[in-house]
């Protein structure tokens, strides 16, 4: 069975030799077309299997993924429920510190900032993240306005149904 990169350098051969016959099709070159197309078609179709079998596995381990980060999920906050338990334990039994088996369990000190009145904070302290809006552009575009370093390029998707 021969490759799409064959078929395609084939197809080239018979219009290298509809260029040398002055465009006439001989009975030679229509046999040849009618192989290179059915090769084409053959070779198309098998592609079209082998992607749609892809896709359908792609699907399938989007689901596993989905699935393992539920699993995840439910985990961590089954984990924050028994760490609260043991903090909620402990702040009313006014334990800091309890060594049980081979586990510590203690509070470590840490920092964190608190907002309390986000307008009062200068300016200074806020991070703006600067991000082009192709929607915005395209809209312009469209709309007559020529936007310097942007253009509207015009693609052809392949679609298989």
């Amino acid at each position: 069975m021969k490759t799409l990169y064959d078929i395609t350098i084939e197809n080239l051969k018979i219009i290298d030799l509809l260029q040398e016959s002055g465009g006439e099709i001989t009975e030679e070159i229509e046999q040849l077309m009618a192989i290179n197309e059915d090769n084409l078609n053959t070779k198309v179709e098998d592609y079209c299997k082998v992607i749609k079998m892809l896709d359908t596995e792609v699907k399938g381990a989007k689901a596993e993924i989905d699935r393992i980060i539920a699993y995840k999920k439910t985990t961590e906050k089954i984990i924050e429920r028994m760490k609260n338990r043991i903090d909620s334990a402990f702040q009313m039994m006014a334990i800091d510190e309890l060594k049980v088996g081979t586990f510590k369990v203690n509070y470590r000190k840490s920092e964190s900032v608190n907002i309390i009145d986000e307008s009062l904070i200068p300016d200074d302290y806020f991070q703006v993240k600067k991000e082009v809006s192709k929607e915005a552009i395209k809209d312009a575009i469209k709309g007559g306005l020529e936007v310097s370093g942007a253009e509207i390029l015009e693609k052809k998707n392949l679609q298989i149904r």
